[in-house]
């Protein structure tokens, strides 16, 4: 009986053993199969991310821009002047990851010229625009000729109010900048074509903003092929603005006056300061010397040295005029007196002159 009991325990033990490990692996299995469906869906996640957009949405020349760009049109027609020698490619792609080449400054022979900007996109997919410009100087085959009505190179005359345009202008400048101060939106352009049948179109010339904007000027012809474009930089200042910065201008142009000025003072006075304390000084110099007169004396050596004290501090004494001239005249009547009283000195006794003067 014994034994069978546990042959029993034994056998639930195996079984309970058994049917933990089959669970771990259930488990395990369960957790593979979920991270690999995380790792894959991960994966699949950054591959997802990266963008397959190649397009562009900006693209032109300068100078002599042409119009109509539009995201899915990707060949361009232009023709600009003989003038013109080469043209800056621009060109801003949709998706900041995306890549362009075929920007930048381009030389123009004479006759068509075909300029190629391509966008490649984060995931490596490619888009090609072309830009044909055509210069002036040569007919190419298969070309239509322009009829010699059109012969013109663009605008006759510009005037943007009364504004000065910078630099002056002429048919074959195309870029300019000009200063506005005001607060209208829209200003007054006045520009004639070159031919009386080409048409002018002006861009830009609304809702103007403080600071700068950019005004586009087209000329095409009546078949709307573009025969030149001028762009002006128009800054606009606001009249209290306007006020204000020339008038810290001149704040700033008179300070170095206004410092000057007040140097000048400053120095002037310094000056006369400097002179009206020597011109003192010669004076008190002068009538020192007229009234100082010295005078001859004896005093005994033992006697006290305060009577010496006395006499040298009464040296250093700065008397008036009247003050000088009366000390002189006692000093004087007491040193006769001294002699009269004191004809004798006694034996050994050493006798010592001073002199004295008055300041």
């Amino acid at each position: 009986m014994k034994k069978q009991a546990i042959l029993k325990i034994m056998i639930t033990i195996v079984m309970i053993v058994g049917s933990i490990f089959m669970l771990n692996s259930t488990i395990y299995a369960e957790n593979e199969a979920i991270t690999s469906t995380n790792t894959n869906s991960e994966s699949n996640t950054q591959q997802t991310k990266k963008s397959n957009n190649a397009n562009l949405s900006n693209l032109g020349i300068r100078p002599n821009d042409f119009t109509g760009f539009k995201m899915g049109k990707t060949s361009y027609e232009v023709t600009v002047p003989e003038k013109v020698e080469q043209v800056e490619v621009y060109a801003t792609a949709q998706n900041a990851k995306a890549t362009i080449t075929g920007t930048g400054m381009k030389p123009l022979e004479k006759g068509k010229n075909t300029l190629s900007v391509v966008v490649t996109a984060e995931d490596g997919t490619t888009k090609t625009y072309t830009i044909y410009v055509t210069r002036k100087g040569i007919e190419e085959e298969n070309t239509e000729k322009v009829p010699e009505r059109y012969s013109g190179d663009g605008l006759a005359t510009l005037k943007i109010e009364n504004l000065e345009l910078s630099p002056k202008f002429d048919t074959g400048i195309y870029e300019y900048t000009v200063k506005y101060i005001g607060d209208k939106q829209k200003i007054e352009i006045e520009a004639t074509a070159t031919d009386p049948y080409y048409l002018v179109e002006v861009t830009g010339n609304e809702e103007l903003q403080e600071g700068e904007n950019t005004i586009t000027i087209l000329v095409s012809d009546p078949d709307g092929k573009n025969i030149a474009t001028y762009q002006v930089m128009l800054h606009k200042t606001l009249e209290e603005e306007a006020f204000v910065k020339e008038q810290e201008k001149t704040k700033k142009q008179e300070e170095p006056k206004k410092k000057l000025i007040i140097g000048a003072i400053v120095a002037g006075i310094g000056m006369g300061v400097i002179l009206f304390g020597v011109i003192r000084h010669r004076k008190n110099r002068i009538w020192a010397e007229e009234y100082a007169v010295p005078f001859s004396g004896t005093y005994d050596e033992e006697e006290d040295y305060e009577k010496e004290d006395e006499y040298r501090e009464e040296d250093e004494i700065e008397m008036s005029k009247e003050q000088a001239r009366e000390a002189y005249l006692n000093n004087y009547k007491k040193e006769k007196e001294k002699e009269g009283d004191k004809e004798t000195q006694k034996t050994g006794r050493s006798k010592r002159h001073k002199g004295k003067r008055f300041k």
